[in-house]
């Protein structure tokens, strides 16, 4: 039993349990600006791997990509957002633009949240995770 290795079944059923594979706190220049700042790395090994070459590329020449993204802090009453990522110059940061989430004050500065790309709905899932102390 010391060499146990998961089996395939297992890692999904890990992987379903941590969808939540970019977290992160909401700054104060996010929130001025409403929108949110994804790092290259994070674009990269959570977005970017699952989207056809032809998108990745137009984004990193600078283009906006439209992107539903689909907010489930309610995971009853989920709601949908039009969202767009581009590359932030002169970093290779990355922004996901939508002012729907900032609205009525419900994403504020300090707040947790967690982002994935749902492969099976082709979009981007939002949660906030823990409300921040402000």
């Amino acid at each position: 039993m010391d060499n146990f290795i998961p089996s395939k079944i297992e890692e999904v059923q890990m992987n379903v349990d941590n969808r939540w594979t970019i977290t992160k706190i909401v700054t104060d220049f996010e929130k001025s600006v409403k929108i949110l700042v994804l790092s290259f790395h994070d674009m990269k090994s959570q977005i970017f791997k699952h989207w056809m070459k032809g998108m990745v590329k137009l984004v990193k020449k600078g283009n906006k990509q439209e992107v539903e993204l689909v907010d489930v802090t309610d995971e009853v009453n989920s709601k949908n957002h039009r969202a767009f990522i581009q590359m932030m110059e002169p970093s290779k940061d990355y922004t996901i633009a939508c002012k729907n989430l900032f609205a009525n004050d419900e994403l504020r500065v300090g707040d947790e949240i967690g982002l994935y790309w749902d492969m099976r709905s082709n979009n981007l899932k939002f949660k906030i995770i823990k409300k921040g102390p402000f």
